[in-house]
């Protein structure tokens, strides 16, 4: 078996004896992080995991602390539709948010907080981008089954 990507691995992580197979993908930085899982001595990059999963616990805190405004974002897109005021409103927030978003990633990892904060900005915007695409082909299909009634006048 040679899987072309790997990509996750699922498929590959799901076989019995994989470690008889090789595995490949387009991504230079996924072959290198897939070597690096296999080397020995990976202490530091195992640690660098180890601190990465306790910090979604910070992450977690971060959109608790800040749902009402996250809720508002997406609420306003929403209404508006606009793509431009959105990634201006996320922008405006991760810069409010900046010092907790660069607390979450614990010192022991080095990081470019600059990129960091865009990758997160860039998250964001895809995520609520995409969770209001979604919602509208909800309500479409909701719509067509519905007959065409509104939500507001249908009857259970």
């Amino acid at each position: 078996m040679n899987n072309p990507f790997i990509g996750g691995g699922a498929v590959y992580f799901s076989i019995d004896n994989a470690n008889k197979f090789y595995i490949n993908d387009k991504s230079k930085d996924l072959i290198e992080l897939y070597n690096n899982i296999k080397e020995e001595k990976n202490d530091l990059f195992i640690n660098c995991l180890v601190e990465i999963d306790k910090s979604w616990y910070e992450i977690e805190n971060i959109f608790n602390a800040n749902k009402e405004v996250l809720v508002n974002i997406f609420s306003a897109y929403r209404e508006n539709v606009c793509k431009k005021t959105l990634k201006n409103k996320v922008t405006s927030w991760a810069d409010t948010e900046e010092k907790k978003l660069n607390d979450i990633l614990p010192k022991s990892i080095d990081h470019n907080s600059v990129i960091y904060k865009n990758e997160v900005v860039i998250n964001l915007y895809r995520k609520l981008t995409r969770m209001h695409s979604r919602e509208c082909k909800l309500n479409s299909v909701w719509f067509f089954r519905s007959g065409g009634a509104s939500p507001s006048r249908t009857k259970f």
